[in-house]
C-alpha cells in the first residue's frame, strides 16, 4: 500500500473525524530497502525483484528498542535471506533502518509525521474524555 492511516476506535466504533492519513506506506519502505541494499552491493530493479525485497522487508524488518544502539551493533543484527534462485544474502542494520523510516520519514525525504506522531495527533483530535482509553 501507499498510505498509513491512524484510525481511532472507541467502544468498537471508528471516529471518522479523527482519522489521519500519511503518504508513507509499504511501497515507499520497499523502495527505501531497495536503495539501501545497494550499500551491500545488491541491485534490485525488476518488478519480480521488488516483490522479493517486499517479502524481505516483511520477514526481516524489525523495530529496534534503540535505533542508535542497533546501528552500532551490526554484527548481531545480521540475518540471512534466501532468494528465489537459492542464493543467500544478508541484511544487517538495514533491517532496522527500513522500519525506523516509519518513525523518521525524513529518511525517505518526506516532511511528514512519524507513525508515533500520527497516532498521537489522531488521539488529540478525539474528545478529551476518551483520550486515555485510546492509549
Amino acid at each position: 500500500g501507499g498510505v498509513t492511516q491512524a484510525v481511532p476506535i472507541y467502544e468498537g466504533y471508528m471516529l471518522p473525524h479523527a482519522v489521519l492519513r500519511s503518504s508513507l506506506g509499504g511501497r515507499l519502505l520497499t523502495d527505501y530497502l531497495m536503495k539501501i541494499s545497494t550499500e551491500r552491493g545488491y541491485c534490485f530493479t525488476t518488478t519480480a525483484e521488488r516483490d522479493v525485497v517486499c517479502n524481505m522487508k516483511e520477514r526481516l524488518g524489525a523495530a529496534a528498542p534503540s535505533f542508535e544502539a542497533a546501528m552500532h551493533g551490526a554484527a548481531d543484527a545480521e540475518r540471512s535471506y534466501e532468494l528465489p534462485d537459492g542464493q543467500t544474502i544478508s541484511l544487517g542494520n538495514e533491517r532496522f533502518r527500513v522500519v525506523e523510516a516509519l518513525f523518521c520519514p525524513s529518511f525517505l525525504g518526506l516532511e511528514e509525521q512519524g507513525i508515533h506522531e500520527l497516532v498521537f495527533s489522531a488521539i488529540m483530535k478525539c474528545d478529551v474524555d476518551i483520550r486515555k482509553d485510546l492509549y
